[in-house]
């Protein structure tokens, strides 16, 4: 067994997730999607455009969650949340909910 096949199976034993909060902007990180779990190494979670992201994957999966920020329920949380942490600095509420997105 070689030092890739060690960490792949070590990954495997562990049962996590990985989130890819980029995963709306990169094709490589859908292909790595389906390799990491077609291979069973991890759970993923997506964050992008649910539509985009579903066509992109081909079928929807079970070891797969998409997180849309357009659709967010706790989107208007974070943004305050961002909002309370920046207001010194200048940043406005409005400001604040693009970023939380």
């Amino acid at each position: 067994m070689d030092f890739i096949d060690s960490l792949i199976d070590r990954a495997k034993q562990a049962n996590k997730t990985i989130v890819f909060p980029e995963a709306d902007f990169s094709e490589r990180i859908i292909e790595a999607c389906k390799k990491i779990v077609c291979d069973g190494i991890a759970k993923v979670v997506l964050v992008g455009n649910r539509q985009s992201l579903i066509g992109k994957l081909g079928r929807p999966t079970q070891n797969v969650e998409i997180y849309d920020p357009n659709d967010c329920e706790f989107c208007d949380q974070f943004a305050d949340l961002i909002y309370q942490k920046r207001k010194n600095k200048g940043l406005s509420l409005q400001e604040a909910a693009v970023l939380a997105k």
